[in-house]
Order: structure tokens, then sequence, then C-alpha cells
């Protein structure tokens, strides 16, 4: 959630008490968002991760991962946007033989 400053109208994070870009005070700024809660790992991921690299158990290690909440965070970028401007294509992109 953002709101504009009072002096120059740029958008700053709720919970900030002063602008981040001209430095004005801001009225009634929020508390800070909480941080995430901690994540635990399984006692025998170990055992787990060994067992889905052979070529069983990978559905136990999925759900002891899914239970201590480590599921994995989206951090790239959304497919649609992976195509650069000269054509290439990034992760998800096939190899194309040239010639």
């Amino acid at each position: 959630m953002t709101r504009p400053c009072p002096r120059c109208a740029r958008q700053n994070a709720a919970h900030r008490a002063a602008c981040l870009y001209c430095g004005e005070a801001l009225p009634n700024p929020a508390p800070p968002p909480e941080a995430p809660r901690a994540r635990g790992l399984p006692a025998d991921l170990d055992r787990l991760v060994n067992e889905a690299l052979r070529g069983k158990g990978v559905k136990a290690l999925h759900e002891a991962l899914r239970q201590a909440n480590t599921a994995p965070v989206e951090t790239a970028a959304p497919e649609e946007g992976l195509v650069a401007s000269n054509g290439a294509q990034g992760v998800t992109g096939r190899a194309r033989r040239r010639g």
C-alpha cells in the first residue's frame, strides 16, 4: 500500500515516516509490515532428498517441504517477458539451430 507525499506528490510506502524523495514528514505512518514467518526444514531432509534422487520418494519430499512452509518463492519474470528485443528467448525458450 502506498500514499502520496503532501509536498512532492510521489508515492511512498504507507509505513514510512518521511518521504523517500524529498524528506517531508508523512502524516500517520502505518506500522511496518510483519516479517515473514520463519521456515523450518524437515529433520530428515537429507534422507528425503537422497530417496528422491534415486527415483523414489519424490512425493514424500514434496509433501515434507510443503508442510514445512518452504514452498518456492516465484522470483522469475513471467514467461511472456522473457523474449529480448533482439528476439533471443530466455530460460523457457527453445534453442533453434542456425543455418
